[in-house]
C-alpha cells in the first residue's frame, strides 16, 4: 500500500513474478494535508498517459502506456486482445490477453472488478461483474475463454475479487433477487431476505462460486472484502453517490 496513492492490490498476486495489477483509489495525496479526487481516465482516452493516470500506472510499475478498455454494457461478452489489436469502442465486460506488456482494464463504482492471473501461460484477464454480468456467469465464461484460447488450466489460475458493494449494502427489489436466483443455478445461496419487498445480494459469493465451478481451487480465489459503500473515503460508489460518482480503474498486465 503506497501512502501517497493507496491503490488496492492482492499480495498473493504480487508474488507472481512479473504480474502487475491494482485498483485505483478515490483520492490521492500529492502533498501533506492535501487530498484530491482521483480521475483514472486522465490522459487515457487518447491512448496517451498523463495526469492522474500517469501517477497511478507508474506507482503500479507499469509506466506510461495505453490501457485497453471496452464499452461496458453489463453483459457477458469476453474480448481477446492479440498482438497489435486495440479493442477500444467494442462492447463487452471482460478482456483477456497473453500479450506481454499489454495493460487491460475495467471501470467500476460498486460492481465487482475481477483480476485473473495465470502464471503457467502468462495470460491475464479483467472482468466487470455487476449484478447482470454475474447473473450471466461472466466470470465462469471468462475462465472458459482463457482455457479455450490460451490453454489455461484452472488449477494454475488465480482469481482476485476487488473492492465492490458488499452483501452488507447491496439491497435490491425482490423481483431482481428472483431473477438472480432463477438465472444462476446456485443463485439462491447468495440472496438474503431483508426489508419488506427487498433482499440483499452477495456478488462476491456468487463470483467465488463461479470460479469454483470453473475448476479454480478455492484457495486461489481471493477477495478484497472492501465494500465500496461502507468505505466512502477510499472508493467511489454509484449506490451511495448516484450518477455523478467517479470510477475506479482496475488494471492488470504481465511484464515482458
Amino acid at each position: 500500500m503506497n501512502p501517497a496513492l493507496p491503490f488496492f492490490s492482492f499480495e498473493c498476486l504480487h508474488a507472481r513474478d512479473g504480474f502487475l495489477h491494482g485498483t485505483s483509489p478515490r483520492c490521492y495525496h500529492p502533498a501533506p494535508g492535501v487530498s484530491e479526487a482521483f480521475d483514472p481516465l486522465s490522459g487515457l482516452s487518447s491512448g496517451e498517459c498523463g495526469g492522474h493516470a500517469l501517477v497511478y500506472l507508474e506507482t503500479l510499475g507499469m509506466g506510461p502506456r495505453p490501457v485497453h478498455r471496452l464499452r461496458q454494457v453489463h453483459g457477458d461478452r469476453v474480448v481477446v486482445v492479440g498482438e497489435g489489436e486495440t479493442p477500444e469502442g467494442l462492447e463487452g465486460d471482460a478482456l483477456i490477453t497473453a500479450q506481454p506488456d499489454c495493460a487491460i482494464g475495467v471501470l467500476t463504482a460498486d460492481c465487482v472488478p475481477v483480476v485473473l492471473c495465470d502464471p503457467a501461460t502468462r495470460s491475464v484477464g479483467v472482468v466487470h461483474a455487476g449484478r447482470l454480468g454475474t447473473q450471466k456467469a461472466i466470470l465462469q465464461k471468462t475462465i472458459g475463454k482463457m482455457q479455450a484460447v490460451f490453454g489455461v488450466r484452472p488449477e494454475t489460475l488465480w482469481v482476485g475479487l476487488g473492492p465492490a458493494i458488499g452483501p452488507c449494502c447491496y439491497e435490491v427489489e425482490e423481483t431482481c433477487a428472483a431473477l438472480f436466483k432463477n438465472d444462476l443455478s446456485d443463485g439462491a445461496s447468495f440472496v438474503r431476505p431483508h426489508a419488506p419487498g427487498k433482499a440483499l445480494l452477495d456478488l462476491w459469493g456468487a463470483n467465488r462460486s463461479q470460479a469454483r465451478a470453473a475448476g479454480v481451487p478455492p484457495s486461489q480465489t481471493v477477495c478484497s472484502e472492501q465494500c465500496t459503500v461502507c468505505n466512502k473515503d477510499r472508493w467511489y460508489s454509484y449506490r451511495r453517490e448516484g450518477s455523478g460518482a467517479g470510477r475506479m480503474l482496475t488494471v492488470a498486465m504481465w511484464k515482458g
